[in-house]
């Protein structure tokens, strides 16, 4: 009797849709469920030291707030030091100096409001320990860039890009966005001096441990650390990308070990349930949640060429239906390797004559989520889709069911690879490029009188579409 219902009602709507011109049934900006959120202001805990004055960004306004800026005499090292983007061009030896004593003694130096030119002005003047930079297609300006470098030689890389507008936006996020990602800088710097994977660590050194004939990569080089924080109608995305690296003296060829560490908080553009009438029926909506996240990497100009960048292992497998799933590789790489790292405070290579294993595994949340590995899809990519289902219909004063949790909060996957590299690819200095692309969905049903709740889908929004480089140094060809 139910299904008999269900068609007569769908026979009603599509004929009262094709009465009015067979349009898409128009939903009016009705307020959604809630406000939007209050955002706690996250306090740094020590000084910051500042030069130059002329900022001209919103960002800036609030970590004014947040943290304790106070101007550089050009001499201390003993905490971060901040520097607006203009004042790059007008450093003074005596500043130089402090900065780089500064970075020696394992606080961040940080650009505010900096171009790619400045920021490559500030590494010519600082030396190999700032990496490479490249900004993303379509972006001029980093709102933030800080690097820091650990006690054990890891690089840290962090980006803070500014929010992306469509052109039609009105080009403003709001307050409680702009503290969210001022919390962010706050985060890191609160991190210094352990912001290694702490869990990853210890089950690398597990591992090493129960196989005694191996080395283990993690454990023994310097990481290469790059997070870059994107955002687009007020939802944040973070990828860290942790890249341990090792060249084999016998072949020649370098080996990339990536784990892509996400952060993606879809509670910003989510805007609840919201209804309104429409020809005596109650349309009841439910719209921005993340539906699809696809994140691709690849070696610059290695598509379809096994030959110069071959993919070894990836995880997570294809999967769906399930609460959790396994990120885990496993490899050894035979032979005498080289690999970056640091002594006394000096970069050296340090070389293993039996080679080196990696292995690391850890369980992720994929709750209402098809977890689709695309890698090999283009020749050695990364390449991996996550899908969350949609709401259904369902009776009751919501006639929609909610969306998953993990579209409308915090999703945190984690992607790992091993890719094997030619010679030619550290002769070329080739990047790693990455591209992040999220659609966000929604979903409406309308209900009243004698017709069972019908749910239908929004064309899919763009949530945000970047690409861009990451400038991974390679390992020394030898020890030093």
């Amino acid at each position: 009797m139910r299904s008999i219902t269900r068609l007569f009602g769908c026979m009603v709507m599509c004929a009262l849709m094709l009465g009015v011109g067979g349009c898409f049934i128009p939903v009016t900006d009705v307020p959604a469920d809630g406000d939007d959120p209050v955002v706690e202001r996250a306090l740094f805990q020590g000084t910051v030291y500042l030069i130059g004055q002329a900022f001209d960004d919103e960002l800036f306004d609030d970590l004014q707030v947040q943290i304790d800026f106070q101007d550089y005499d050009g001499q201390a090292a003993d905490a971060p030091v901040a520097i607006d983007g203009e004042a790059v061009a007008d450093l003074t030896a005596q500043q130089i100096e402090g900065l780089e004593a500064t970075l020696d003694a394992g606080f961040a130096l940080i650009l505010i409001d900096a171009t790619e030119e400045q920021i490559d002005a500030l590494r010519a003047l600082i030396g190999d320990e700032m990496p490479d930079f490249t900004m993303p297609d379509g972006i001029t300006v980093a709102e933030v860039y800080a690097v820091d470098v650990e006690p054990d030689g890891s690089i840290f890389q962090w980006v803070q890009y500014p929010p992306a507008y469509d052109a039609e936006s009105d080009q403003s996020d709001g307050q409680a966005p702009q503290i969210s990602r001022a919390n962010l800088l706050v985060q890191w710097l609160t991190e210094n001096g352990a912001r290694q994977d702490a869990e990853a660590a210890q089950q690398a050194k597990t591992a090493a441990n129960m196989a005694a004939a191996n080395n283990d990569l993690v454990t023994s080089s310097s990481a290469f650390v790059n997070q870059s924080n994107f955002t687009k109608e007020k939802n944040n995305y973070q990828l860290a990308h942790y890249i341990y690296t090792c060249h084999s003296n016998d072949s020649g060829d370098d080996w990339f070990y990536v784990q892509q560490q996400c952060v993606f908080s879809g509670s910003g553009a989510y805007r609840g349930h919201g209804a309104h009438v429409w020809i005596a029926s109650m349309v009841n909506f439910v719209r921005w949640y993340m539906r699809t996240i696809d994140v691709d990497a690849w070696m610059s100009g290695t598509e379809s060429k096994p030959q110069q960048a071959g993919m070894m292992q990836s995880s997570p497998e294809t999967i769906n239906n399930t609460e959790t799933v396994t990120s885990g590789v496993s490899w050894n790489i035979s032979g005498k390797v080289t690999v970056g790292a640091e002594k006394d405070g000096v970069k050296t290579g340090a070389e293993f004559g039996s080679g080196l294993s990696i292995s690391h595994s850890k369980s992720v949340v994929v709750r209402d989520c098809e977890v689709i590995n695309k890698s090999n899809d283009r020749g050695s990519n990364a390449h991996w889709l996550y899908t969350f289902k949609r709401p259904a219909a369902q009776a009751g004063a919501h006639p929609l069911t909610h969306p998953p949790s993990l579209s409308v909060g915090t999703f945190q996957p984690l992607n790992q690879w091993i890719w094997r590299l030619s010679p030619q690819l550290r002769q070329d200095k080739t990047p790693m490029k990455v591209r992040l692309n999220v659609a966000l969905g929604g979903s409406w049903a309308i209900s009243g009188g004698f017709i069972y709740p019908l749910a239908f889908e929004y064309p899919n929004m763009d949530g945000g579409n970047w690409t861009f480089d990451v400038n991974i140094p390679y390992p020394p060809t030898s020890a030093q």
